[in-house]
């Protein structure tokens, strides 16, 4: 089983019709089965986005993306390790943690910032269009 990390920018096409939403969904549901995993972030980012924008994202639609994914709790050593990754924005450099802590063999993004410090740390990266 492929474990994949799904950062927020991924999740987000889940919810949202976006040019990318299909291929992603495609991409998640066949070939190879897949574990989803992600950190509690991406439960806090979906329900805030939400939030800011009810009109475009319905509660029960993350509920139902939220329960497809394992969720990974943040560590303190996650948040010294994010702290490390600048010069990334401070919830990208949390994903990217969690996601090397936990040892995924892949991590969805469609952040470009976040897909070239994953890069760099040597994760694979899916994105696709």
């Amino acid at each position: 089983m492929i474990v994949t990390y799904l950062d927020t920018s991924a999740a987000m096409k889940l919810l949202v019709g976006e040019p990318e939403s299909e291929s992603l969904l495609n991409a998640l549901t066949s070939g190879p089965p897949r574990q989803l995993v992600g950190s509690w972030l991406l439960h806090t980012e979906l329900h805030c986005a939400a939030g800011r924008h009810p009109e475009l994202i319905a509660t029960e639609a993350i509920t139902a993306v939220l329960e497809t994914v394992d969720l990974i709790d943040l560590t303190r050593g996650d948040m010294l390790a994010a702290g490390t990754y600048a010069p990334l924005r401070s919830h990208d450099a949390l994903h990217l943690a969690v996601a090397i802590r936990i040892g995924v063999d892949e991590l969805v993004t469609y952040d470009t910032e976040l897909a070239a410090a994953a890069g760099r740390a040597g994760l694979r990266l899916v994105a696709p269009r």
